[in-house]
């Protein structure tokens, strides 16, 4: 029994933190209270999201370069060197490098 508990609560942690990604995204797979970042521009490309969790990181590997994102949380959302405030969204200029580095959610 114990056994099936703590095989059920991993799921549960795995759910919540792991990525989605997908060959082709739009603003609209984004869901509510949720943080998301997109490897095109505009909402485009392929999308990597999570639900927050204060002050923790999150490897976005099979989503490397961030272009665009929509932070629909009431957390920051810290890309790298980058920072979204609470429920915005926004691309790059076509002139910078993409985002790299781990994506953190945080109070301020």
């Amino acid at each position: 029994m114990r056994r099936l508990i703590l095989i059920c609560a991993m799921a549960v942690v795995g759910v919540l933190a792991a990525p989605v990604s997908g060959a082709s995204a739009s603003w609209s797979q984004c869901p509510e209270n949720a943080g998301c970042v997109f490897s095109g521009y505009n909402g485009e490309g392929q999308i990597s999201w999570w639900y927050p969790q204060l002050n923790a990181c999150h490897e976005h590997s099979n989503n490397p370069q961030i272009r665009s994102w929509w932070n629909r949380t009431d957390f920051w959302m810290h890309m790298g060197l980058a920072f979204a405030q609470p429920h915005s969204s926004a691309s790059l200029n076509p002139a910078y490098n993409p985002i790299t580095g781990q994506v953190c959610f945080r109070s301020s």
